[in-house]
């Protein structure tokens, strides 16, 4: 079985030790799905300097999706996380350039099923996907000619 494809940094001691450096003081660790992560089992970290912009990201999510989390000192509940083959956690920073493309390319067929199942474009229709991070969840602006579809990246390719 290929691998799944998974652009993301992985979160680690050495990464909150390099997050401190730069001057982050907390993180909103929330729910991060991702095929081939177990469901539960995947969170994305997104850095603050400032508790008050945390906590406005964390103001976005769904009841018990995120939370705002000191990085000094790191909970050992989190600590434990990174240590933890059961658990998944990733920085919302990518390790190559040209990822959005790879994952197009990699994830097509889930794409054009989704697109198929889930919208009224036809396959005639020129199609231009964005993708970014909106409050740390991974988000595709799917556009042709007027009609806009808004999904998360994971239901997109899932």
């Amino acid at each position: 079985m290929q691998s799944k494809y998974n652009p993301f940094n992985h979160f680690t001691s050495d990464t909150v030790l390099q997050l401190l450096k730069a001057g982050a003081k907390f993180i909103v660790l929330q729910r991060f799905q991702w095929p081939g992560i177990t469901s539960g089992k995947g969170f994305m970290a997104t850095p603050y300097n400032l508790e008050t912009t945390a906590n406005a990201h964390v103001h976005h999510l769904e009841p018990n999706e995120g939370k705002v989390v000191s990085l000094d000192p790191l909970p050992d509940k989190v600590r434990d996380m990174l240590t933890s083959d059961d658990y998944k956690i990733f920085i919302n920073t990518v390790r190559e350039t040209k990822w959005k493309n790879e994952l197009l390319r990699y994830y097509r067929q889930d794409i054009y099923s989704y697109l198929r199942s889930n919208t009224d474009f036809t396959t005639k229709s020129p199609i231009d996907i964005d993708i970014y991070f909106e409050n740390g969840r991974l988000t595709a602006k799917i556009t042709s000619n007027d009609n806009t579809h808004l999904t998360t990246v994971y239901k997109l390719i899932n």
